[in-house]
C-alpha cells in the first residue's frame, strides 16, 4: 500500500479527517489506489455509512478489493474507473513501480515518473445521480495527481445540489495549473472556502505538490 501509509507519514490527514467525519456519512474516495483511505473512511462512517472508491488501474483495483475483503468492509463499493468531466474512456499513464502516482494522460504527473500508457474507462461523479444505488456524498476526497479539474468539472451538479466537503490533495506547479483552476472554480462558482490541516483559512490559492486543502461551502443552509 505504499511506505507513506506504512510509516504513518500521512497521520496529519487522518487526524484532521477524524475530527470532520461522523458515522453514517457517505464518502467518495477519488483516486482510491489500494484502499489506503477507503479503509480509514469505512471505519469512520461505520456500517450505516457508505464509501464509493474509484480506481482505474486493474492491479491497484485488485489490491483494493483484497484489502476491503480482508477487513470485511462491506460498506465500500468499488468503481474500476477514473473520474473525469465525462464518461469517455481516456489514456492513463501508470508506473507499476510507483503505483500511487498514476494520472490521466495530459495532466501533470510527478517529475521523473514515466510509466506506460493504457486506456481506462472514465465516469463523471454527476453520472452517479442516475445510479439508484449510489448515495450522494457528504465528503469527496480527491487525490489524482493533477487531474482534479476534470473531477470538479464532472461533479458540478452534485456540488451545486449537495455542497459536499472536499478534501483535495493538490498537485499544481503554477497558478494556471489545472488543479489551481479547479479551486478557483469551487470558489467563484460555488462559493467554497479553503482551509489547511491546522484549520487556518487559505485566502490565496497557491501552487502546491501533495498538500491537501479542506474545501467547504459558505452556503449557510448546508
Amino acid at each position: 500500500m505504499g511506505f507513506t501509509y506504512a510509516l504513518g507519514l500521512d497521520h496529519f490527514s487522518f487526524r484532521f479527517l477524524s475530527q470532520k467525519m461522523r458515522p453514517g456519512m457517505t464518502v467518495y474516495d477519488v483516486g482510491a489506489n489500494c484502499g489506503q483511505m477507503s479503509l480509514f473512511f469505512s471505519k469512520l462512517v461505520g456500517e450505516q455509512g457508505a464509501v464509493l472508491a474509484f480506481e482505474p488501474v486493474p492491479k491497484n483495483a485488485a489490491l483494493l478489493k483484497l484489502n476491503l475483503e480482508l477487513n470485511d468492509c462491506k460498506q465500500v463499493r468499488v468503481f474500476e474507473a477514473a473520474v473525469a468531466e465525462d464518461d469517455k474512456s481516456r489514456t492513463f499513464r501508470f508506473d507499476s513501480e510507483r503505483h500511487t502516482m498514476g494520472s490521466l494522460e495530459g495532466v501533470s504527473i510527478k517529475p521523473g515518473v514515466q510509466g506506460h500508457v493504457t486506456e481506462v474507462p472514465c465516469l463523471s461523479l454527476d453520472s452517479l445521480m442516475e445510479d439508484s444505488e449510489a448515495r450522494m456524498p457528504d465528503l469527496i476526497k480527491i487525490d489524482v495527481e493533477g487531474g482534479g479539474l476534470g473531477v470538479i468539472q464532472g461533479a458540478q451538479r452534485i456540488i451545486a445540489l449537495y455542497r459536499p466537503a472536499i478534501f483535495f490533495e493538490i498537485h499544481a506547479s503554477a497558478l494556471d495549473s489545472p488543479e489551481c483552476r479547479a479551486l478557483n472554480l469551487l470558489r467563484e462558482k460555488f462559493g467554497y472556502s479553503f482551509f489547511n490541516r491546522r484549520g487556518e483559512e487559505v485566502p490565496q490559492i497557491l501552487p502546491a505538490w501533495g498538500e491537501p486543502v479542506w474545501c467547504i461551502s459558505r452556503d449557510p443552509s448546508k
